[in-house]
């Protein structure tokens, strides 16, 4: 099945499910409200999806200029190593998007290269 790349908000009880799948017991997992708030305080939010199946997440802050920063990233593990996070989308352009996303994009991106040359060692 095709992975879409969307820029959206996701619903906090799927979020909660892909927190708990990643072991990522360190969030308000019985506060769904207050993921709801995580996300509506960040000005980058990116969701891969798999059939309306939440697979991956991405949660960031930036100035829109030139500073971005990554809050969080999630990749179901199923779904891990397989470009989502480290490969630019196909359909995606950092070229079109508005500075905001772009500038977070090419972080991310900069940070999926470093994270897999560290792997290497």
């Amino acid at each position: 099945m095709p992975i879409s790349l969307l820029e959206e908000r996701p619903d906090p009880s799927a979020v909660v499910e892909l927190y708990r799948v990643a072991r990522l017991t360190a969030r308000p997992l019985e506060d769904p409200s207050r993921i709801e708030k995580m996300f509506e305080g960040s000005n980058v939010v990116w969701v891969a999806k798999e059939d309306d199946r939440l697979v991956g997440l991405f949660r960031g802050l930036t100035d829109g200029k030139c500073i971005g920063y990554v809050c969080e990233l999630v990749v179901r593990g199923t779904h891990q190593l397989k470009g989502i996070a480290g490969e630019p989308h196909p359909e995606l352009s950092v070229a079109d998007l508005p500075e905001t996303a772009a500038s977070c994009i090419q972080q991310l991106q900069a940070v999926a290269v470093s994270s897999s040359a560290a792997k290497e060692f």
